[in-house]
């Protein structure tokens, strides 16, 4: 009794999640098409992420390569911002 529960509860599931992904899927596709133009220039790259403790945490983060520079820039402005201000490379104590 408690297998088939488990069993038709999984099945739901797994029914859930394939509709949501089908969604994201079309979304992403018709957010591409509508990007098509500025891809010549511009390339796709697709990264994955993992998230810490977890085995099904990866993650596939696609963006343009100018929008993967700006965060890279950006990333790089707010540490040099957090270095000169002192609040890395400074020994706590006191």
């Amino acid at each position: 009794m408690i297998k088939a529960l488990m069993g038709s509860a999984f099945l739901l599931m797994a029914a859930a999640v394939s509709a949501q992904s089908a969604t994201t899927a079309t979304a992403a596709q018709s957010a591409t098409t509508t990007q098509a133009a500025p891809a010549a220039k511009d390339p796709t790259i697709c990264k994955r992420t993992e998230t810490t403790g977890t085995r099904l945490g990866t993650k596939r983060i696609c963006k343009l390569k100018s929008e993967w520079d700006a965060e890279a820039r950006l990333a790089q402005q707010q540490f040099g911002r957090a270095v000169d201000a002192g609040n890395i490379g400074q020994p706590r104590g006191n």
